[in-house]
């Protein structure tokens, strides 16, 4: 009976010895083969931010701007990359392109003031062209203001709160 015992011991420990050396090898060849997947992987997604990053960069030079005539907007985006525009510059630029009537004034010591967009003058039922800049009312004339990448403007015809 002894020898039985010893010899199921010795199988045991065979077979626990073989299990862990083939357990070894097993993950040695799947760390090699995951260790070249991991860097193929790497190398793809490198060259895929190196693809998408101009394509960012193009993108955050672009500005978006609105005309707001209340039951209608007209909504135009442009890529500023490398260009001083000022929100008047392309205020002007937008209603030529979109073929809407523009009118200013100078005014001496103060800059142009818009005086009239499409049909809607200021001071008519008592509301005034005022512009907005990323949701806040703007506090220098448009032709003073340098439009930045990533900006929204938006003219909106409305009572002044002035």
């Amino acid at each position: 009976m002894k020898q039985k015992n010893i010899n199921s011991k010795i199988a045991w420990l065979v077979l626990c010895a073989a299990t862990t050396v083939a357990l070894f090898f097993w993950l040695k060849t799947y760390q090699e083969i995951n260790v070249e997947a991991d860097s193929s992987v790497l190398t793809v997604v490198k060259n895929v931010e190196q693809e998408i990053k101009p394509v960012v960069e193009k993108k955050a030079e672009t500005v978006n701007y609105i005309i707001n005539f209340g039951q209608q907007k007209l909504v135009w985006s442009k890529n500023i990359s490398g260009v001083k525009i000022t929100a008047l510059e392309l205020l002007t630029e937008m209603t030529a392109e979109k073929k809407v009537n523009l009118k200013t004034k100078d005014y001496a010591g103060l800059g142009k003031m818009i005086v009239k967009i499409g049909d809607l003058t200021n001071g008519q039922d008592n509301k005034y062209w005022q512009y907005w800049v990323n949701g806040k009312l703007a506090n220098i004339g448009a032709d003073s203001y340098q439009v930045e990448a990533n900006d929204t403007i938006e003219w909106k015809f409305e009572s002044s709160s002035f």
